[in-house]
């Protein structure tokens, strides 16, 4: 990157001085970490310096029957049915499909008894709310 481009804004952070600068994403990373749960990863490149941002808990398996994140769930399934903990690891893996000649019900690890059927683990729909419904009968 050229230093022209590079904008600085001081400002202090943890007893340090952070500057703004534009930078390039040179890989972007989902995974399913054993001990952080399912984490995000942006690998960022600033005047050829490489640093990684992101590694916050996404989503975690908790087993105490609270709300579903859809999306976490969805990435956290694929990710466990497929056996792999890299979203880029997906392609080319082997999954068993439950399926009519329309419609996927659920997939399947290709081995262990470990399935994903999002109509049954993720609600896609939802009751509007009540100032939803009320705007509605308005009109």
């Amino acid at each position: 990157m050229d230093d022209a481009v590079v904008v600085k804004i001081t400002e202090y952070a943890m007893g340090g001085v952070m500057e703004h600068r534009n930078a390039v994403i040179r890989k972007a990373v989902i995974r399913n970490d054993e001990r952080a749960g399912l984490t995000a990863i942006l690998d960022l490149d600033y005047d050829g310096l490489h640093q990684n941002f992101g590694y916050f808990c996404l989503y975690r398996v908790s087993g105490d029957g609270g709300r579903i994140d859809e999306m976490g769930h969805f990435v956290y399934k694929a990710l466990e049915v497929a056996g792999v903990d890299d979203w880029d690891d997906l392609p080319g893996k082997a999954v068993r499909v439950v399926c009519d000649a329309v419609h996927i019900e659920k997939i399947g690890h290709i081995i262990k008894d470990i399935w994903f059927n999002p109509g049954e683990e993720i609600c896609y729909t939802r009751e509007p709310a009540a100032a939803e419904t009320k705007e509605r009968n308005d009109e």
